[in-house]
């Protein structure tokens, strides 16, 4: 009877095998890059790799799953509760949210990643499946939370009544894909200077005095 793996041990293999496509489709992109190519990255054999995942297309399922992760991790450090369980001041939470968003891009798998995403939307404009895959995730696991941060910030009074949730969302993540783009031509832009500079900009054109609605 083979050794049970472990959970972690799993988890750790997955880890492995998704680094290595990473690796491998920012630099071959995501139709030239092949389970051998992914294999190899990885050292490991094609049957340890196809134990995880049943071809390149769950590979790709799998890091754009990732993606949605880190999506709600930026979230959820952008608008902690308080001790109380209260929810945070809608201003300081959103504000929080985009500099998390931004900050984020010093992590090395995240910078990692652009590459790749700038390829898979790339590949997305040919790949119907693909194409939904990221309108979903657009919608369901950014836009969505932006929107009801907005009007949430609005019904406290502390964002401009008359701005327009779904515009000010789009242009918000603009910024954040902004970024995305300018590191993939200089990798040493500086990001906090950049989300210091987001923060002035936003920070004082969209919001009310805070003493009520607007």
């Amino acid at each position: 009877m083979a050794p049970r793996v472990s959970d972690k041990h799993k988890e750790e293999r997955q880890a492995q095998i998704l680094r290595a496509a990473l690796a491998c489709f920012g630099e071959k992109g995501c139709q030239k890059t092949t389970i051998r190519d992914i294999c190899d990255r990885a050292g490991l054999s094609p049957g340890a790799v196809y134990s995880y995942f049943e071809n390149k297309e769950a590979i790709i399922a799998a890091i754009n799953a990732w993606c949605q992760q880190q999506n709600q991790a930026a979230f959820a450090a952008g608008a902690p509760l308080a001790e109380d369980g209260t929810p945070p001041d809608p201003r300081a939470a959103m504000r929080q949210t985009l500099r998390a968003f931004l900050l984020r891009c010093k992590d090395p798998t995240l910078r990692d990643m652009l590459r790749t995403d700038a390829m898979f939307l790339a590949e997305s404009l040919s790949n119907p499946a693909l194409m939904a895959d990221y309108a979903r995730m657009y919608e369901e696991t950014i836009l969505d939370h932006i929107v009801t941060a907005i009007r949430e910030a609005q019904a406290a009074g502390t964002l401009a009544a008359e701005v327009d949730p779904r515009a000010l969302a789009e242009v918000l993540f603009s910024i954040v894909q902004g970024l995305h783009t300018q590191l993939l031509i200089n990798p040493q832009l500086d990001i906090d200077a950049y989300a210091r500079t987001v923060e002035r900009l936003v920070g004082e054109t969209i919001w009310t005095d805070g003493e009520g609605p607007a």
